[in-house]
């Protein structure tokens, strides 16, 4: 049998084309979550300020929170304005990325347990108007992590209540910045009433934290080895809980 490669070669074309259509098609229709981000995993693309539903927040929340212990993803918002998740995100054993932009403000809370890795990148989170930290990390698990990347800040309760950042019980959580970022470009500023509290260990290893609490500073164990940490508080500007550890930074 002969085959002639002049009358294969539309067919073939009319093939690539047809395929091309259907990528194109599952895009316009929201096909979920996408693959293969710039930091591997899934993508979940936050697109408007719904209160829900397709493109929201809270939707990006419940995909990323649905996912097994171990998985990568990245939420990124690519608009500006205030967004609200009413559901916390939950790293737990997860590694996490929440790409934002400049003029959006997330009120979200994030839960940090098992071994998980929160990556926050020009990310502004903001208390939820309730009596609530914006992180809440629990468990000793040497690998809770937050990561820096960019400017970010955390904005908690303006009144007396929780921390902005709250290690529970023997909680332990590192931060640092970003592999192959600086000092200088992973900064995060954290305001509210209370700062970072909490009877768990806080380790420094990088990046640039700043504390402004008009009650009270960081009142945690605190060890830094590396990276830079002021605060400042009404009451008092760091009080260690347990260790009181600077080696470096």
């Amino acid at each position: 049998m002969r085959f002639d490669e002049n009358t294969a070669q539309p067919l073939r074309f009319n093939k690539i084309a047809a395929v091309f259509y259907i990528l194109l098609l599952c895009c316009a229709l929201g096909a979920g979550p996408l693959r293969a981000g710039a930091q591997g995993g899934y993508v979940f693309p936050v697109t408007n300020a719904n209160p829900g539903g397709g493109g929201s927040l809270q939707d990006a929340v419940a995909a990323a929170n649905s996912l097994p212990a171990g998985s990568v993803y990245q939420i990124v918002i690519a608009l500006d304005g205030e967004l609200r998740a009413a559901t916390p995100l939950e790293v737990d054993g997860k590694q996490g990325w929440l790409q934002s932009r400049l003029g959006a403000a997330l009120e979200i809370r994030c839960d940090i347990s098992n071994g998980g890795s929160l990556t926050l990148e020009n990310a502004h989170l903001k208390a939820d108007g309730t009596a609530c930290e914006v992180i809440r990390v629990t468990g000793a698990h040497p690998d809770n992590m937050l990561r820096l990347a960019g400017g970010n800040s955390i904005s908690g309760t303006p009144a007396a209540g929780p921390p902005a950042i709250s290690l529970i019980g023997n909680a332990a959580l590192t931060v640092d910045k970003t592999p192959g970022g600086s000092d200088a470009d992973s900064t995060l500023l954290i305001t509210g009433a209370s700062g970072i509290g909490g009877s768990g260990e806080l380790t420094v290893r990088g990046g640039a934290v700043e504390v402004r609490g008009s009650l009270a500073g960081i009142q945690t164990g605190l060890t830094v080895t590396g990276g830079k940490v002021t605060a400042s508080g009404g009451t008092f500007d760091i009080a260690a809980v347990a260790n009181l550890i600077i080696d470096g930074g």
